[in-house]
């Protein structure tokens, strides 16, 4: 407010990622087949089927991201911000009520060593939050709280690809310097394609305009997946992606 809403320059080195939310991306979302979305598919979760026959390279779908944040230090704090933010846009504006919806049904995985450090970390921003307003809670209250931080950080670290976001910069090697790397550093959130699941004889592939690519690898284009199937694909069939190195997949 001291600024009175100038303008101000500031070197690019100042800055860093914390988030992005992008609530327009729910209605950017494009079906080029018909596809039905399953509760669960066994022991991986939430998934996604083709309703029809699908000849091989077809596209299947494209998604942009749903939310860009921070993957490196600092990162929890700045979900939990990005959350925050996202529930109090969508109490007044639908594309982010659709959003929240979007990121709210997200799965979780059941991971339990991810789920213990998100659990410390959940714990600290709920401790920093009390600390700044002057307020404790009681036992239950504060146990629900961290419950309802430790979720939507889960959402995040289940289902985040990573994101290049980071203009090259001149160093002594041509390449990107390590302070830029660190402060730009991003991960994407999916909505649909975390449907997605796992199998080392996948019937999908993922792709950008620049690359394709598996979960664990760079996106390097503007963030717009497109899915498009590996081989011939019947009613009722699972699509699936390789998480892993190209190495995990079995012809």
């Amino acid at each position: 407010s001291q600024w009175n809403g100038k303008e101000l320059l500031v070197p690019e080195s100042a800055l860093r990622l914390a988030f992005c939310l992008l609530p327009d991306s729910v209605a950017k979302r494009k079906k080029m087949v018909a596809l039905i979305e399953e509760d669960a598919q066994g022991s991986c979760g939430r998934g996604l089927i083709v309703a029809q026959s699908v000849a091989p390279g077809s596209p299947l779908f494209e998604e942009p991201p749903l939310i860009l944040s921070s993957s490196g230090k600092g990162m929890h704090q700045d979900r939990w911000r990005a959350y925050l933010t996202l529930m109090m846009a969508a109490q007044q504006q639908p594309a982010h009520r659709a959003a929240l919806a979007a990121f709210d049904d997200l799965g979780i995985s059941d991971l339990p060593t991810m789920l213990e450090v998100t659990k410390v970390a959940s714990s600290a921003i709920l401790s920093e939050a009390l600390a700044a307003a002057g307020q404790d809670l009681p036992p239950d209250e504060r146990a629900r709280q961290q419950e309802k931080v430790t979720n939507a950080l889960m959402k995040f670290q289940s289902n985040q690809f990573k994101y290049a976001n980071v203009e090259p910069e001149t160093t002594a090697d041509n390449g990107v310097s390590d302070d830029a790397a660190s402060r730009f550093s991003a991960a994407a959130v999916f909505a649909f394609t975390s449907r997605l699941n796992h199998s080392c004889s996948p019937s999908a592939f993922v792709s950008t305009s620049k690359a394709k690519f598996s979960p664990g690898t760079l996106v390097d284009s503007d963030g717009v997946l497109h899915v498009r199937a590996i081989r011939a694909l019947l009613p009722g069939e699972r699509l699936t992606l390789n998480y892993g190195p190209a190495e995990l997949v079995t012809s």
